[in-house]
């Protein structure tokens, strides 16, 4: 009879064995498939980030000219007042505003 038992011994123990060697690897992959997520969301995001910040550039290289335009107009303004050539001042100065 002991040899039954312990040959009912070692199956169990291998049963066990192989119980926990499939419950291993299916934990391992299951965080694998987690950080491939994981990772995936980041690229996601870093993605969208850069796209964005593309865009914002391409928007401000594209309003450069205006912005351009309208300090040479402020400054053409500006010059013609202290040269005289206009009696009206400068629109959005507060100074002038204040005198006025």
């Amino acid at each position: 009879m002991p040899i039954k038992s312990t040959q009912h011994g070692i199956q169990l123990a291998r049963r066990k064995g192989k119980l926990d060697l499939t419950s291993g690897k299916n934990k391992f992959k299951s965080e694998l498939a987690a950080m491939r997520k994981k990772a995936v969301a980041q690229m996601r995001v870093d993605r969208t980030v850069s796209r964005q910040k593309v865009n914002d550039d391409i928007n401000r290289i594209k309003e450069q000219p205006e912005e351009a335009k309208l300090r040479s107009e402020e400054r053409r303004e500006f010059t013609d007042y202290i040269n005289g050539r206009t009696v009206k001042p400068r629109r959005g100065n507060a100074v002038t505003a204040l005198f006025n």
